[in-house]
């Protein structure tokens, strides 16, 4: 019952009233992977996933949805994203942005929810900084992740990060390379690694549209 009210509150949000719709943003991407990777592992068993993603805004107020196929031992094989929360700037260069999110699941019907801050600031024209902090609500567990952006110019950008889905975990190492082909479709290369698990890579072509982050 928890489930379906969360749910049905986050698409309450999504879908606006002809008022609040006013001065609404609305936006998205679509992302075709050689393998859906996270924290280390791979979440589609090393193969392709489809992931749209929508959002809409207002006013720093956002709601969104993602999706993905997947390949978990509990026989999942896809998953949905449904967001929202509040993002804006602090001062020239620095923009915040807290949110929940939960996470619901096909063929378990399970859930997992997690609240979580960022933080980015642009130390100039080509690198940019940017940490993160999440509770996941279900099993009580804080992840924290840290990366930076670097424009290299030529429509090309580096980037790399390091994150921990909770302090006792390994740390995972990631590093990739990215470009645009336009102003909507971009390429992406990514590694991740990490003590405990073998490298993963994938390469991803993606897709936007619209306004997101506004």
């Amino acid at each position: 019952m928890n489930v379906i009210l969360a749910s049905s509150a986050i698409l309450t949000a999504i879908v606006p009233s002809a008022t609040w719709a006013d001065g609404l943003s609305f936006g998205g991407n679509l992302a075709v992977t050689s393998n859906y990777i996270s924290d280390g592992l791979s979440e589609s068993d090393s193969r392709p996933a489809l992931q749209p993603f929508l959002e809409i805004s207002k006013n720093g107020i956002y709601a969104n949805a993602w999706a993905s196929n997947i390949k978990d031992e509990d026989g999942n094989t896809a998953a949905l994203d449904l967001g929202t929360g509040y993002r804006g700037d602090l001062s020239s260069g620095l923009s915040y942005d807290l949110g929940y999110t939960q996470h619901l699941f096909n063929k378990t019907h399970g859930y997992s929810a997690e609240i979580d801050g960022s933080m980015e600031y642009a130390v100039n024209e080509q690198l940019t900084l940017s940490g993160e902090l999440s509770y996941d609500l279900a099993v009580h567990r804080l992840g924290e992740s840290f990366g930076a952006a670097y424009d290299l110019g030529n429509s090309w950008t580096l980037n790399g990060g390091i994150s921990k889905i909770d302090p006792l975990a390994p740390l995972v190492a990631e590093v990739g390379v990215g470009y645009a082909l336009n102003d909507n479709l971009n390429l992406d290369l990514q590694y991740q690694d990490s003590a405990s698990t073998t490298g993963v890579a994938a390469l991803t072509v993606n897709y936007a549209f619209g306004k997101v982050g506004d």
